[in-house]
């Protein structure tokens, strides 16, 4: 099997009552489009909270240089640095979890549960921290408008169009999204595009900005989302896929969401090695 990679989102609003979270300032010209993605994503209001934790169920296709193998995963993310993931080959059934709790690195499988220490895990671990990071990515983009809060000089750009549909363009720096600590990198130009007529994210772009020094480059990444179904008070879309350089294909995909919750409180518990 092959190693376990995952990833697997107020205009006129009334003064904030005690313990209410102030309403952003925007430029006039980027609040229309935030609200209206706000709006998108949570027909029935609610996009005011910050994703803090979210569990997925999905069928998912991760690719490397050599092949790509289609599986089932179902992943649980917390803020800031948790996760698990069980990932289940569609072909053989066999299944394997691997997680962390923010300070042990674990795996487990037919054999039983086993920590990650040592030089010999280092690569399990390194994956297993670009799935918190990717992670932490995803639940940003589950809320335009905190998203959006968290961009230094946002400001709408020209409109731009794909596929035959007008898209509004957003762009603004942030040290906490993409592609940050590789490379020597500790900030990136952010880009968002949003469907002008639906509001629906289509896709965010991390570009890392040049690293201080000669160190190595790190390469942007890509979140496109499609085919989006309303569900639950929720417009999210069923289909993820992460691109990394310029790969003319993702590198991962999410192809259906099976199931997903978004802030449904995960305990500490979810994230400790299985006994």
């Amino acid at each position: 099997m092959p190693a376990l990679l995952l990833l697997l989102a107020q205009a006129s609003a009334p003064a904030p009552g005690p313990g209410s979270r102030p309403a952003p300032a925007f430029p006039p010209d980027v609040a229309g489009i935030v609200e209206k993605a706000a709006r998108a994503q949570f027909p029935e209001g609610g996009g005011d909270a910050e994703v803090r934790d979210l569990a997925l169920v999905f069928d998912f296709i991760v690719r490397d240089e050599e092949r790509s193998n289609e599986v089932k995963a179902e992943h649980s993310f917390s803020s800031p640095d948790r996760v698990r993931t069980t990932i289940t080959d569609l072909v053989t059934g066999v299944s394997v979890t691997t997680g962390t709790d923010g300070r042990r690195y674990w795996v487990r499988d037919e054999k039983g549960t086993s920590l990650l220490e040592g030089r010999e895990h280092r690569d399990a671990r390194e994956e297993i921290d670009e799935r918190v990071r990717l992670s932490r990515d995803l639940a940003a983009a589950f809320s335009v408008r905190r998203l959006a809060e968290r961009l230094e000089g946002l400001r709408r750009l020209p409109d731009e169009a794909a596929e035959g549909r007008p898209l509004a363009v957003l762009e603004g720096e942030s040290a906490a999204f993409g592609p940050i600590r590789r490379g020597g990198v500790d900030r990136v130009r952010l880009r968002i595009r949003t469907d002008l007529e639906t509001g629906d994210l289509c896709d965010v772009l991390a570009t890392p900005l040049a690293p201080a020094g000669d160190g190595p480059s790190a390469e942007p990444e890509r979140f496109r989302f499609s085919e989006f179904l309303t569900k639950d008070g929720l417009r999210l879309p069923r289909k993820i896929t992460v691109t990394i350089g310029e790969s003319p294909l993702p590198r991962y995909e999410i192809g259906r969401i099976r199931g997903i919750r978004l802030n449904p409180g995960l305990p500490a518990e979810t994230f400790a090695p299985p006994r």
